[in-house]
């Protein structure tokens, strides 16, 4: 049975450059309404600012299927369930979730830990309807790619599905790029394994598991070589801008920080 592939954009994405004045949220929807691009709007809105959010949505008959947010374990968890619940209120089907790699408590948050969070989520998700989908990104648990599987294959012990949002540009930038790779020290097992195998190898697991999976992306060749570059960059700059969380290599056998 085909699938009908719907586009979005997030809120952040409605511009037209970095340098002009904010645009008042109904401009926005407007903007996306008129471009005739796009099928939904993305975005987990405050939650004094749901009505408004509606208003906007309903107005122009431009849904908000999906929104996202990043949460600390030992903080936040009471807010991705009041998050999940928010987007199930504003009509999105899914919520792109990330786990910040580091607890509360300074730790670095354990396989166990995430699966149960998600577990709790899923839950919460199934009963109202937004589903929570795991994203994988710099900064999380996930940026360490081996523990997917790992999380993937607990989760699905209980007999439920683990859904993840795959954005390919917080994976490819890590190929040919050795600052990046000593980072959960992943540049020991590309080393070991195959060629860049490691950093595919959620790609396959998706592929050939039962995982759902929001986003992929196959480019072969020179093609791959500018996205690889290009995107390397944007993450490298994001990274560096990013004042809430540092990034430094982890040693993950003693849990220590280098």
């Amino acid at each position: 049975m085909k699938q009908e592939l719907l586009i979005g954009i997030t809120e952040s994405g409605v511009m037209h450059t970095d340098a002009d004045p904010p645009i008042p949220l109904d401009t926005k929807f407007q903007m996306v309404k008129e471009s005739g691009v796009y099928d939904y709007f993305d975005k987990t809105p405050p939650l004094e600012l749901e009505d408004g959010y509606r208003r906007c949505s309903e107005k122009y008959d431009l849904p908000i299927l999906a929104g996202g947010w990043f949460y600390v374990l030992g903080r936040d968890e009471d807010l991705l369930m009041e998050n999940l619940r928010l987007g199930a209120r504003l009509g999105s089907l899914v919520h792109n979730t990330q786990i910040i790699m580091d607890h509360q408590d300074g730790s670095l948050v354990s396989d166990e830990q995430v699966v149960e969070i998600y577990l709790r989520a899923y839950e919460t998700g199934e009963a109202c309807g937004c589903r929570p989908t795991f994203e994988v990104h710099v900064n999380m648990w996930s940026e360490d790619f081996r523990r997917i599987e790992k999380v993937a294959d607990l989760v699905e012990k209980q007999g439920i599905p683990f859904r993840m949002t795959l954005d390919h540009s917080h994976v490819i930038f890590k190929i040919d790029n050795p600052r990046e790779q000593e980072v959960f020290n992943i540049r020991e097992s590309i080393e070991t394994e195959t060629s860049y195998s490691i950093l595919f190898r959620i790609i396959m697991f998706v592929e050939n598991g039962s995982t759902e999976v929001s986003s992929t992306i196959v480019m072969p060749g020179q093609r791959f070589q500018i996205i690889r570059e290009m995107f390397g960059n944007i993450i490298q700059a994001w990274k560096e801008w990013f004042p809430n969380i540092q990034r430094i290599p982890l040693d993950v056998a003693s849990n220590t920080r280098l």
